[in-house]
This record gives C-alpha cells, sequence and structure tokens, in this order.
C-alpha cells in the first residue's frame, strides 16, 4: 500500500494544487471541504500530482489518498490551503 499524498501546495496564479510524488502510487485521489471535516468531496483522480483548483476566497481543507497495486491508502491528514 502506497503513503497518502502530502505537502499540498496551492498556486493562486493558475489555480492549481499540487503535492509530492509518491513513487509507488499509480494513482492519487484528492478530497476536499470547504468548512466540515466530516464532509468531503473529491476533487481530482488521476496518475499527476497537479490539479485544477478553482473556488472562491476562503479556507479549505484537502486530503489525499494513493492506490498502488489495486489498493488504496487511508486518507492522509487534512491540510489547510487558503484561496
Amino acid at each position: 500500500m502506497s503513503a497518502a499524498p502530502e505537502n499540498f501546495i496551492y498556486n493562486s496564479a493558475s489555480q492549481t494544487l499540487t503535492w509530492e510524488l509518491i513513487p509507488d502510487a499509480d494513482e492519487y485521489k484528492i478530497e476536499y471541504t470547504l468548512v466540515d471535516p466530516e464532509n468531503w468531496a473529491d476533487l481530482y483522480i488521476g496518475t499527476r500530482t497537479i490539479c485544477p483548483f478553482q473556488y472562491p476566497q476562503g479556507q479549505y481543507f484537502v486530503r489525499g489518498s494513493s492506490r498502488s497495486e489495486g489498493t488504496w491508502s487511508l486518507p492522509g491528514k487534512p491540510h489547510i490551503i487558503n484561496v
């Protein structure tokens, strides 16, 4: 099983979110929530370490999982992103 993605960075100029590459990950699942850390929504599922993050100004929580050999990691700890 892979590790969960970490070190999320929001780029306001390109309105994108990036995270560190996990060498053995086949795919990433990134989730976000605006206020309620118990109510997560899918943001991105794919193979890249960048995704669009085009939301109104505010404070968001993001977290991620990675998949390796068919098994998803547990979601990582939430990170705060300020837009």
